[in-house]
């Protein structure tokens, strides 16, 4: 028989349960996008003086839509976030359309931890995990924090897959 639950007694995910990523994660994500700046102004300045006063108008405008990226990241970093529970790995990101993605460890199939030159410069890294259904990305981890929870999660996959193929 299958039985209704209701849904007030369903575990529920606690916004002030999640853990923020590392604060620096946010400097290292702008860098990026100062770079584009530099040369865009960089461009603009030459192609202003040597074409065209127009063009300097339009090298603003450019500079002006490249601060939106650091901008946007800036307002979403608070909702950039995971939580380890027991059985499952959830992962919360989003600005204007907010999403929390949770897998199961049973369902991992695998995990790496990533770190690109940026992220080795500040002590970061990103921590991947993958299952059937798709992959979760987690940026924004210091090193040692990344490596822990893989292997966490890692060593609760092995085990909840085994204890279901168990039967248990």
């Amino acid at each position: 028989m299958n039985v209704p639950l209701d849904v007030a007694d369903l575990p529920h995910l606690n916004d002030d349960d999640f853990v923020q990523v590392d604060d620096t994660y946010l400097e290292m994500a702008s860098i990026p996008y100062r770079m584009s700046q530099v040369g865009v102004a960089l461009a603009t300045i030459l192609s202003g003086l040597l074409l065209s006063l127009w063009l300097i108008v339009g090298g603003v405008a450019v500079l002006a839509v490249l601060e939106l990226g650091p901008l946007l990241r800036r307002l979403a970093f608070p909702h950039l976030g995971f939580i380890v529970r027991e059985h499952d790995f959830s992962v919360r990101h989003g600005l204007l359309t907010r999403t929390v993605t949770t897998i199961p460890y049973r369902r991992i199939q695998n995990s790496v931890v990533n770190q690109g030159p940026l992220e080795r410069h500040y002590g970061l890294a990103t921590l991947t995990i993958s299952s059937a259904r798709g992959t979760i990305q987690l940026p924004g981890l210091p090193v040692e924090d990344a490596n822990k929870i893989r292997a966490f999660v890692a060593q609760r996959a092995m085990t909840d897959s085994e204890r279901a193929s168990d039967g248990a």
